[in-house]
């Protein structure tokens, strides 16, 4: 089950960027949890669940750093769109 919510999470971030820092601060949230509350039980799972995300997006996150705009890695994907105003 562990390894299927970490794919979920790569194709959820994958298609929405912007979700990404909720996303971190959910994970944290749950790593805390299954920390304190049930004694370190699961709380593996629950750091390998953003592994696979992290492969997929540190190239990303590594262009748009060294082009000096860090604030596109959380680009939604598709054509932007010219709005006249």
């Amino acid at each position: 089950s562990a390894g299927l919510a970490s794919i979920l999470l790569v194709i959820v971030v994958a298609c929405a960027p912007s979700l990404a820092p909720a996303l971190g601060a959910l994970w944290l949230v749950a790593l805390i949890l299954a920390i304190v509350v049930r004694r370190g039980r699961g709380a593996g799972r629950i750091i390998w669940l953003v592994i696979p995300s992290v492969a997929v997006f540190l190239p990303l996150v590594w262009s748009h750093l060294t082009r000096g705009d860090p604030l596109a890695v959380f680009a939604d994907p598709g054509r932007p769109l010219a709005v006249a105003g």
